[in-house]
Parts: C-alpha cells; sequence; structure tokens
C-alpha cells in the first residue's frame, strides 16, 4: 500500500467524522430546544432539591447524637448522616518534627523517619540508550504504535458515550 492510498483512507475517515459531527449536532440541538421548553421545569426543580437537601443538612447537623451508632442510614434511596473525615496531617516545620520524634520518641523514630534513595525516572528519560545500558537500565515497550486521532475531542467524547450507549441497548436486547 501506498502513503497516498492510507491518506485516501483518511480523507474517508474525515468525510464519515463529518458526517457524524451533523447529526450528532443535530441532537445536540434537539436537545437545547427540549431544554430551552423544560428550562423553568428544570430550575424549579433543582431549586426544590437544593431546599430539601440544605433542611436534611441542618436537621443532622443539628441531630448529631441520632447518628452514633448506625452513622448512617438510607431511606428510599437516600444515604444520609454522618460520615468520619479521615483529617489532615500538617507538619509545619519538618526539622524539628524530626528532631522531636528523636528526642521524644526514639523508640519509634525507625517507623516514622523515612529515609530513602531513588532514581527519579524523569531524570532518566533525557540519557541516550546507550547512556542508559551503561547505568544498568532497560528501555521497554518503545516500539511505535498506530494513532488515530481526531482534533474535535469534544466530539469524539460524545459519540463515544452515544456508541456505549447504543451497544449496551443493543447486548440487552440480544
Amino acid at each position: 500500500m501506498t502513503l497516498e492510498q492510507i491518506t485516501d483512507l483518511a480523507r474517508a475517515l474525515s468525510r464519515a467524522q463529518d458526517r457524524l459531527a451533523e447529526l450528532v449536532e443535530d441532537i445536540r440541538a434537539i436537545q437545547r430546544r427540549e431544554a430551552r421548553k423544560r428550562a423553568h421545569g428544570l430550575r424549579t426543580r433543582a431549586a426544590a432539591v437544593l431546599h430539601h437537601r440544605a433542611n436534611l443538612h441542618a436537621a443532622i447537623d443539628t441531630n448529631r447524637g441520632l447518628f452514633d451508632k448506625p452513622r448512617t442510614r438510607a431511606h428510599d434511596g437516600v444515604k444520609f448522616g454522618l460520615r468520619k473525615q479521615p483529617g489532615r496531617i500538617v507538619i509545619t516545620d519538618p526539622k524539628r518534627t524530626l528532631a522531636l520524634i528523636r528526642e521524644q520518641l526514639p523508640d519509634k523514630a525507625d517507623a516514622l523517619i523515612q529515609t530513602k534513595e531513588t532514581v527519579p525516572a524523569a531524570g532518566l528519560k533525557d540519557l541516550t540508550p546507550a547512556e542508559l545500558a551503561r547505568i544498568g537500565v532497560t528501555l521497554t515497550n518503545s516500539t511505535d504504535k498506530v494513532l488515530i486521532g481526531s482534533t474535535a475531542d469534544e466530539l469524539d467524547k460524545f459519540v463515544e458515550s452515544l456508541l456505549e450507549e447504543v451497544e449496551g441497548e443493543q447486548a440487552e436486547a440480544a
């Protein structure tokens, strides 16, 4: 096969993508029209959800004692209650913390203090294959891979989700 024939295949793909994009745009236009028709209802229902969520949040927050055990409950498809947050460890002065661990918790210092030497992969990327071999590093999976992409990433994502949906419907029907 020649490069010209492969270029012709790419052109055919481009034309097919353009036709698909036209159909997708038609579908999106229908979605926008329907959303505009129902915008008031969407806003009203979204506001109602926010209102009820705020009421539930306030009720849980002011009655935390009701959620000791079990901490969460589920009713009518809504899970609610309290969840322990993991918290965040903040070390404001790492050198001081290291010194205090050694002083205050010497028996736990080995578990709490970490010293490690590593070879950063980012630095190795600049080395030639010969240099990598000299230091015992091998390069794997450096083969060429076929690339077919589209400049319309958003369209690709939408189409991919659409195709997955259609395939799922076909699988259910079978």
